[in-house]
């Protein structure tokens, strides 16, 4: 992984150091939540963890997400209320945690065979989440991901993506590309 960036901090005493606290330990919290979902649908034996992981995924999301959601009667670029900006940032922690996955399974050097794809996962889990097509949440994770596995890539044709949803699937299509290509893992960890 990288050694540059911020560690937590037990008594943040900075504005950044709150904020990398509250990233930090909110990605921290959906992979707890992923975990503890294991145990609440009984995934003692598993013969489809493939399955048992999804399901994982889903409880975990539909549990960080609570009763928040976007307001689907906002007009585009207004500003989101309350209960969708605490949707917006659960959403970014929930990102961080998958993005902190699929960087694992890279720095290990093996796919996951138990597991699914990052890419898909972060893909079902922003259907639950069902953020508008002016996603803060969805522009700064693509632009996480481009500067991880592609930060020079031309990532959008002529105008550019129509919003950052697309930009968002634009990104996932290819990390589930790239993850799966021959010699990746080498290339991500020099």
């Amino acid at each position: 992984m990288v050694d540059w960036a911020p560690k937590p901090k037990l008594a943040p005493t900075t504005a950044d150091s709150q904020i990398g606290n509250a990233f930090f330990f909110g990605a921290l919290s959906w992979i707890i939540r992923h975990e503890i979902a294991h145990v609440t649908l009984q995934h003692v034996v598993v013969v489809d963890s493939i399955q048992a992981e999804n399901d994982a995924d889903r409880q975990a999301t539909e549990w960080l997400r609570g009763e928040r959601e976007a307001d689907p009667n906002r007009v585009p670029t207004a500003h989101p209320g309350k209960m969708e900006l605490e949707l917006e940032q659960r959403a970014i922690v929930a990102g961080i945690g998958l993005i902190w996955v699929a960087m694992f399974e890279t720095a290990v050097g093996i796919p996951g065979k138990t597991h699914p794809p990052s890419a898909e996962r972060l893909f079902r889990c922003f259907e639950i989440l069902n953020l508008r097509e002016d996603s803060a949440a969805a522009e700064i994770l693509a632009d996480v991901l481009k500067a991880w596995i592609d930060p020079t890539g031309n990532w959008a044709t002529g105008e550019g993506h129509p919003d950052t949803k697309a930009a968002l699937d634009t990104a996932l299509g290819r990390l589930y590309e790239i993850l799966r290509s021959p010699g990746w893992a080498e290339r991500s960890t020099d």
